[in-house]
């Protein structure tokens, strides 16, 4: 029975230092690849607007080394993608400058394709006029307006710049914005293997170790793709993945629990069979990839200003049974004194809905104490400065039926007043929409190096 092995050593490039124990335990199973994701938009649309890489120089480079060494002395392909955390090309040569920094530091050679998206905003807009553009998680169309709104949209890759990079004779392959597994299902589907089984055990891998039990985003996981089947274990002894584990992580970040999209097809999960194939490895079979016309995500974002914050406890019984009057009266009480600044608010009420808003299914239980944490975005800091601190000063020395003191109602950690976030530049998604192309490489390009 035909079999590739893959590695996947932790769960994002940079995110910690990879378990070395861990890591040289899979190793000692000869995989044939060796595959990690480089990150994604689950930290927001900050990387992407402002074009940060988010991970700490220092484990990026202790993952680098690990992974580097060990692709050229078992001489098999590693391949990552997302780099960064967003894949920009400004992250995708950050990162790609590190692959170099290790490669001369630790002796070593290679062939490193490094994979770039080439659609800029005009050619976006084409597509707009085309009508080849979808609406996705944005849920409405995609103006030419938005696209100019951002600062940076990125396109998604899927699996065929890997696969041809992999053509091209790569051994070390750094990749823009890319589908999670697709860094993992490519080489499968050049050796082809099923593609449902490929994407699927990509989607359980994306991760590392959090398809394990205990979880963990340091430790190695194994991969092994067959004809009809695929099988996970954790590399670490110490661990196991089980039906329970795995299944979890097949739902992971997925709106639909059966159907997950990808680039060119459907990733379809209805039919697929998890079970124990022994005591600490699961086995998945069934899964099936449905083509479909080849397409690829947009995510899009752009700056909208600046922010400061202001938080207080509060656990007077009077204030809590009015505290949405209160919120309301402060509003209008700054919409008046402040009248010509450009300000938002955002009150969030921790312990009372904070999370779920009006969604809450527990929205009115009692509750005896809240935090309120009261965010300000304005066009400028100092704006939003002063206005935090009105906030603070107004709901402080606020009246209100019932209260039994002057002010001092509230609570506050540390110095009372307003506290700026490290990163004080407000950024949104402005595109989150899908993209018709007329071929897979359409707008994605390849720069091979001899490093």
């Amino acid at each position: 029975m035909r079999e590739l092995r893959v590695i996947g050593p932790a769960t994002i490039l940079g995110l910690n230092p990879i378990d070395e124990e861990a890591f040289y335990e899979g190793l000692k199973k000869k995989p044939d690849y060796i595959a990690i994701q480089g990150g994604g938009t689950d930290a927001g649309p900050k990387d992407l607007a402002l074009d940060l890489v988010r991970y700490r120089k220092d484990w990026m480079k202790q993952n680098l080394k690990l992974i580097l060494r060990a692709a050229r002395e078992l001489d098999v392909p590693f391949l990552s993608a997302s780099v960064g955390n967003q894949g920009t090309d400004f992250q995708v040569a950050f990162v790609t400058s590190l692959v170099k920094e290790v490669a001369k530091e630790e002796g070593l050679h290679f062939r490193l394709a490094v994979l770039l998206q080439t659609a800029d905003k005009e050619f976006i807009k084409k597509k707009i006029a085309q009508n080849k553009v979808k609406i996705a998680g944005n849920l409405k169309p995609l103006t030419p307006e938005d696209v100019d709104a951002c600062t940076r949209i990125n396109v998604m890759m899927g699996v065929e710049p890997f696969i041809k990079a992999l053509n091209d004779r790569a051994d070390i392959i750094i990749g823009g914005r890319t589908t999670d597994p697709a860094v993992f299902a490519a080489l499968p589907i050049k050796e082809g293997f099923d593609p449902g089984l490929a994407w699927h055990m990509g989607k359980i891998m994306e991760c590392g170790c959090l398809a394990a039990t205990p979880p963990d985003d340091r430790t190695a996981v194994m991969g092994y793709i067959r004809d009809d089947h695929f099988l996970v274990e954790p590399a670490s002894s110490k661990m196991i993945c089980t039906v329970e584990s795995v299944a979890g992580h097949t739902l992971y970040e997925r709106e639909n629990p059966y159907k997950h999209l990808e680039p060119g097809g459907t990733l379809d999960i209805t039919n697929s069979k998890i079970e124990m194939y022994d005591t600490r490895t699961v086995k998945v079979s069934g899964s099936k990839f449905i083509p479909r016309p080849f397409s690829a995500k947009l995510e899009g974002a752009g700056k909208v200003g600046y922010q400061a914050s202001t938080i207080m406890g509060i656990r007077d019984p009077f204030l809590l049974a009015q505290i949405d009057n209160v919120i309301g009266e402060v509003r209008a009480k700054l919409a008046k004194q402040h009248s010509r600044d450009k300000f938002e608010l955002f009150f969030r009420q921790y312990g009372k809905n904070a999370v779920l808003g009006d969604i809450d299914p527990q929205k009115n239980d009692p509750i005896h104490e809240i935090a309120l944490m009261v965010d300000v975005i304005a066009d400028s800091q100092e704006t939003a400065n002063k206005i935090a601190l009105a906030v603070f000063t107004a709901i402080f020395f606020m009246s209100y039926p019932g209260m039994k003191q002057t002010a001092g109602n509230v609570a506050v950690p540390g110095d009372p007043g307003v506290f700026i976030p490290i990163s004080n530049e407000v950024c949104r998604w402005i595109v989150d929409h899908e993209m018709m192309l007329d071929n897979p490489m359409e707008c994605f390009g390849e720069q091979l190096v001899e490093v």
